[in-house]
């Protein structure tokens, strides 16, 4: 599915866009799937400060739960990293506020792939997704250039000869942030340790994830990704008050991998990782 020219240019910058791999019927069923498992795990209640997260990968979001596996993103997955990579999840934000400068893992040597598709056009004034390209490298960098972003239209063609642009304008200074506007359907794929925000954007915009790691190089990372798993359960009934009774990961999902020599592997590793538990 990927170039070479592609690939290079995800491991140097650490993302991709990807406009309109999912068609208008896939988005539109993404978000009916969504709608409704949040309303079966919250009911009448608002959520939490930041909105609403709802897991989806149980056999009443079928559409949903098919994406770790889909051809599509896995197979970015693969070429972007190798077999190795463990499946995790497949959710929906229904997100309120901006979220400020953060990365998804921020532990040296552990890494992963998130591939995010908003159900709502963005711009860079509304709640775009922003990138800082390279801050995923380690050693990782803090800052954030404050100067005016390169904003991606969503019909750019040459993003990624723009930002080899930027490249050679900073010379070895970090890069400018950069705006990635999106339509429903647009694909962004980005590893974990990539800087990335969003500023400005309406509430309840409808944020979609494909979540794969990347097995910790020591024990001693692996413990790390186990408190950071203990810490997303705590920060989900903080930000999202998501109920502590629903899983994380939907027996259906689990149950589902029998037979099935990826997802039993998967199993396995989210197992030892604590993201299921023993009893799961």
């Amino acid at each position: 599915m990927l170039n070479d020219d592609q690939v290079g240019f995800f491991k140097e910058f650490g993302f991709l866009v990807f406009r309109r791999l999912l068609s208008d019927r896939e988005v539109e069923q993404i978000g009916k799937e969504a709608e409704s498992a949040a309303a079966k795990i919250y009911g009448d209640q608002p959520g939490g400060p930041q909105g609403k997260w709802v897991p989806l990968l149980g056999n009443a979001t079928p559409f949903n739960s098919s994406l770790l596996e889909d051809p599509r993103f896995y197979a970015i997955a693969l070429e972007v990293f190798d077999e190795a990579l463990i499946g995790v999840n497949t959710d929906m934000l229904f997100w309120q506020g901006d979220t400020g400068w953060h990365r998804d893992l921020d532990v040296p040597g552990n890494t992963g792939l998130k591939i995010i598709y908003y159900l709502d056009a963005l711009r860079a004034e509304n709640g775009a997704l922003r990138v800082v390209p390279g801050s995923h490298i380690e050693p990782h960098e803090t800052e954030v250039p404050e100067v005016e972003p390169l904003i991606l239209s969503t019909d750019d063609t040459d993003y990624q000869e723009k930002i080899r642009g930027l490249t050679r304008a900073a010379g070895d200074k970090m890069l400018p942030s950069v705006v990635v506007e999106s339509e429903p359907g647009d694909v962004v794929a980005f590893e974990m340790p990539l800087l990335h925000s969003s500023f400005g954007g309406a509430p309840d915009r409808r944020l979609g994830a494909t979540v794969y790691w990347y097995p910790s190089p020591t024990e001693a990372q692996a413990e790390a990704r186990r408190q950071e798993v203990r810490a997303i359960h705590s920060n989900h009934k903080r930000m999202f008050e998501f109920p502590l009774d629903e899983p994380y990961c939907h027996p259906d999902w689990i149950a589902g991998a029998a037979g099935n020599p990826v997802r039993s592997r998967w199993v396995e590793c989210l197992k030892e990782l604590e993201w299921i538990p023993d009893s799961g």
